[in-house]
């Protein structure tokens, strides 16, 4: 949900391996990407959401907190 991240609204946040990327995908209603926007640089290994809406990501070294406006 996009509550406690206004920007990025309701998207598939992903972690590319070899890129090392968070990226922002918005599907459309056929499933197809319409949107993709680099999130942060640094995210290599996953993506995980707390209960209360924050959103942390992880690289090799460290679990990193997204901060609303990244």
């Amino acid at each position: 949900s996009g509550d406690a991240y206004p920007t990025l609204g309701d998207s598939l946040l992903v972690c590319e391996d070899v890129t090392r990327y968070m990226r922002r995908l918005v599907l459309a209603a056929n499933k197809k990407v319409q949107s993709d926007d680099v999130v942060v640089p640094d995210c290599s290994l996953d993506i995980a959401v707390s209960p209360n809406g924050t959103i942390y990501y992880s690289n090799a070294s460290e679990i990193r907190k997204l901060v609303a406006g990244d």
